[in-house]
């Protein structure tokens, strides 16, 4: 495994070196995202916050059932607002 810097770990290193591995099992149904999925998903997340108009320093919340796609949702939502030079 390549050392990597504490601002350098991100999904899409894990993405790009085990992009078939699982990033989430959930428990309650075994649904299985993979980092190369998570990694996809959480920048679809990001695009779609950014078109909204997120900037750096804005809040977001985000209230739903607890399943496979709330940390993707999540980490775009951090992906969006570290995007942003504001």
């Amino acid at each position: 495994m390549t050392a990597f810097r504490d601002d350098e770990i991100h999904a899409g290193v894990f993405a790009a070196l085990n992009p078939d591995k699982p990033a989430i099992i959930m428990a309650a149904d075994g649904n299985v995202v993979t980092f190369a999925q998570f990694e996809a998903r959480s920048n679809q997340a990001a695009h779609l916050l950014r078109r909204c108009g997120l900037t750096r320093g804005d809040g977001v919340v985000i209230l739903m059932e607890n399943n496979a796609d709330y940390l993707p949702l999540a980490w775009g939502a951090l992906r969006a607002g570290q995007a942003s030079g504001k």
